[in-house]
């Protein structure tokens, strides 16, 4: 205790000592050396810390406490340097055993605090592997709003398909049943038996107009709420031949030539009922509108354009005016021609159903020439996912 009480009080007397240039036998260029070599590992060791604490007051950084001991160390360090070089004129060697004897303190403060952090160290993520990480979740959230744009888009369509409907539903009721209301009215005006069964049967009439048109609208109501089987990727081939069998009296009554072409695209992604009823739809209406001066010659072909699935179906049938008709082509209960069996319904479910595929269709056509229908199916690649 009396050692290190006398120690404390003697720490800045250098009686006990020379100079560093006294103890042996310095030349000039030797000395200098040593004394020129310390201060500028001094230096060094002043500015790092000086470098630490500006990027650490700058920019927030993990592990600060180790930057700031690492500060503190390398400070220190820088010290015993200076020392080193001072003691050469001023040989104050207790005050250089206390500078030592803090900067290994300091070190191995350092070392424990080092020791303390490697397994968080060990966690963090080199720039290569943060990169791999952004990049997965950028592409996960653009992945997400492509899908949430599809679910909008598809809404959309959805909630538009339903105004339509309630829109055709408006349009194609209101006259049955202005009908039906006027007939009942003069049902009960009306005195004589004979005039009140005549209104009877006009009644029966509209009421069966209104049963047909109820069931149209429920064969619409089908498509635009999409209450069918889910799509699916389905052989075009089999499906074509069903029909085609369904209408072999039809096609033998008038000799028509059948043509189909599926090996370029012999798949496609719909509801399976929905390519029976657009064949089928496409198929009769080349047959029932054929011209009487020919043999029909009706042709059915697929392919892949930018990765979408097209049906054509050609025919040299009667033919339409587009230029009169072509607005309202795919219209509910649109007739272009003067057929008994015509009911405008079939080319507007080829529509709604092709759209319900995320697709199209459109028609090219000249009177007494023919007629082609476009049906897009929809890009493959989205239902892949």
């Amino acid at each position: 205790m009396h050692q290190l009480t006398e120690f404390f009080r003697g720490i800045l007397n250098t009686d006990n000592w020379p100079a560093r240039w006294h103890c042996g036998n310095w030349s000039e260029f030797e000395g200098w050396l040593y004394i020129l070599s310390d201060l500028g590992i001094w230096g060094a060791y002043f500015a790092i810390p000086c470098i630490i604490m500006y990027l650490t007051y700058k920019k927030r950084v993990p592990f600060m406490a180790i930057f700031w001991l690492f500060t503190a160390f390398i400070l220190a360090c820088g010290l015993t340097h200076l020392m080193d070089a001072v003691i050469f004129w001023w040989p104050a060697y207790r005050l250089s055993a206390v500078i030592r004897f803090s900067t290994a303190i300091i070190s191995w403060v350092t070392v424990f605090a080092l020791v303390r952090i490697i397994p968080k160290a060990l966690q963090m993520k080199t720039p290569e592997e943060l990169e791999v990480i952004i990049n997965k979740r950028t592409a996960d959230l653009n992945r997400a709003n492509n899908e949430m744009k599809e679910m909008t888009l598809d809404l959309m369509a959805y909630n538009k398909r339903l105004e339509d409907f309630t829109s055709i539903t408006s349009h194609n009721l209101r006259s049955p049943v202005s009908n039906m209301s006027g007939l009942l009215a003069l049902y009960h005006r009306e005195p004589t038996t004979e005039k009140k069964a005549e209104l009877v049967q006009k009644l029966q009439v509209v009421v069966s107009h209104l049963t047909d048109t109820l069931d149209d609208l429920s064969e619409v109501l089908k498509v635009k709420t999409k209450n069918t089987e889910p799509p699916e990727s389905v052989e075009i081939m089999p499906v074509f031949n069903r029909v085609r069998e369904s209408l072999v009296n039809q096609i033998d009554e008038c000799h028509a030539l059948i043509e189909a072409d599926f090996d370029d695209a012999p798949n496609v992604y719909i509801n399976r009922a929905y390519l029976e009823s657009i064949l089928m739809n496409l198929f009769s209406n080349a047959l029932r509108y054929r011209s009487p001066e020919r043999k029909p010659h009706i042709r059915f072909r697929t392919y892949t354009e930018d990765n979408i699935t097209v049906l054509k179906v050609s025919d040299n049938g009667l033919g339409i005016n587009m230029e009169r008709h072509g607005a309202k082509l795919f219209g509910l209960h649109k007739t272009f021609h003067k057929n008994p069996d015509a009911r405008g319904l079939g080319l507007f479910l080829v529509k709604a159903q092709a759209e319900s595929a995320g697709g199209d269709v459109r028609a090219e056509s000249r009177e007494n020439v023919g007629t082609t229908f476009t049906v897009q199916f929809g890009k493959t690649d989205r239902h892949d996912k």
